[in-house]
């Protein structure tokens, strides 16, 4: 029984937190990269681009089926009956980013002045056909499949969810760069399960020896979703990379992390490090 100092009790069947997702799901992080520098620099702009910012995480977490757990600081924690379902949050979010209607003033603070995509990787189209692979705020993100523990906060009024799951996933997000997706082993073997329920056995997933070979397989998001959801979605297709085995205080264990892109923005890759020996930096999710 909770004491009266208690601020999360256990949720009976059929009471509060009804909306909220089951387990076994998907816990999202996001943070925004250097966001304190900006704040610093401009606080005008990032109060402006904030508010822009936050009601793009919402709208799309709506449009995704995702529940807001919580905000801390300048990034969300979101939790999702599937892997798919985050997966496409996460998608669209790291494109639509680039179509918002930034302040003039945060477009001249690093990170976030325009990047477009090498002309080299454009087939000399020239400069109104290179896509935009930055713009505005940067944000990286991370997501695992698992078990969590729920627990009904009283301060929030939300279903919070605890445990080992939401450790790993808001640990993970110290892997990442800016406009990355860094998921799990486990969340990416949940995604082949979705596919292969949906398409069936012969189905399971097309990888060509030369992609396998690179450590890089690549999967059609129009196979684990319904049309209905197509038509919420900017981009049906994306990348995964390895990204290697990182350790993680208080995780007893290894983990094998992977990124993913989407195919819209795939001239990012050329900008990241090296994906066997991208460093982890400390991220205000990660304690």
């Amino acid at each position: 029984m909770a004491t009266s100092n208690d601020t999360s009790t256990d949720v009976p069947s059929g009471s509060r937190g009804d909306d909220a997702p089951k387990p076994p799901l998907a816990i999202v992080f996001t943070d925004i990269v250097k966001s304190t520098a900006m704040w610093e620099k401009d606080s005008s702009a990032m109060s402006e681009a904030m508010f822009i910012h936050d009601s793009l995480i919402r709208d799309l977490s709506n449009i995704h089926g995702g529940y807001e757990v919580k905000q801390n600081g300048d990034g969300f924690m979101i939790a999702f009956q599937s892997a798919v379902s985050a997966l496409n949050f996460c998608l669209d979010v790291q494109i639509k980013l680039q179509e918002q209607d930034w302040p003039e003033a945060l477009l001249e603070l690093e990170p976030g002045k325009p990047v477009v995509e090498d002309e080299s990787e454009n087939d000399g189209q020239g400069e109104a056909q290179r896509t935009v692979l930055w713009k505005g705020l940067r944000l990286r993100m991370s997501t695992h499949f698992g078990e969590p523990v729920c627990k009904w906060n009283e301060v929030i009024q939300r279903m919070d969810f605890l445990g080992p799951a939401v450790n790993r996933a808001a640990r993970f997000i110290s892997a990442c760069e800016g406009g990355q997706i860094v998921v799990s082993e486990e969340f990416l073997a949940e995604l082949k399960t979705a596919r292969r329920d949906t398409v069936g056995e012969d189905g399971l997933i097309s990888v060509n020896a030369q992609a396998e070979s690179a450590g890089c397989l690549e999967l059609g998001l129009e196979e684990l979703q319904s049309e209905k959801m197509l038509g919420d979605v900017v981009d049906t297709r994306f990348e995964v990379r390895l990204l290697g085995e990182r350790h993680f205080k208080g995780v007893s264990e290894d983990q094998k992390l992977f990124f993913i892109v989407p195919k819209l923005l795939h001239g990012r890759l050329n900008y990241f490090p090296r994906h066997m020996y991208v460093q982890p930096s400390k991220g205000n999710l990660t304690g």
